[in-house]
């Protein structure tokens, strides 16, 4: 690599963290705050006007002694175990059938991909007609 390439490719790099910096920074600090505030309100009642009273401990003494917390830690660890494992071979099979196939393989991947489409169609539908000015239920509910 000659020298004018590797001062080109920092450059590059310099400039690329030049513009992730203010995002990346901005990310941290809200999931930073998010992360205290929830570390701070686990050692709290919070009241239903935001109102915390600490208590220490008492949550998390309250959060062990509970059998439905051992039983649904149970049940995430038998999910984790079963069926992630099952969804990754399951797809990594999909993905290596649909790549060797040669006929119908367009008709699979629109088949696979249709509803990753479908749903997000669905919902501006939906909105369309919440907010539609004849019939719309929320312009309904706001002009009661």
């Amino acid at each position: 690599m000659t020298h004018k390439n590797h001062a080109r490719k920092r450059t590059d790099g310099m400039v690329a963290l030049a513009f992730l910096l203010p995002l990346l920074a901005g990310l941290g600090v809200f999931y930073f705050y998010a992360f205290v505030k929830n570390i701070y309100y686990s050692f709290t009642n919070l009241g239903s006007f935001g109102k915390a009273t600490f208590t220490g401990l008492e949550n998390y003494l309250r959060l062990f002694s509970d059998p439905k917390f051992y039983r649904s830690l149970g049940n995430t660890l038998r999910y984790v175990v079963i069926a992630v494992p099952a969804v990754v071979v399951l797809s990594t099979l999909n993905a290596y059938l649909l790549s060797r196939l040669r006929i119908l393989s367009g008709v699979f991947r629109t088949l696979l991909f249709l509803p990753a489409v479908t749903m997000p169609a669905a919902i501006g539908i939906l909105w369309r007609w919440l907010f539609n000015y004849k019939f719309g239920l929320i312009n309904a509910l706001l002009g009661k």
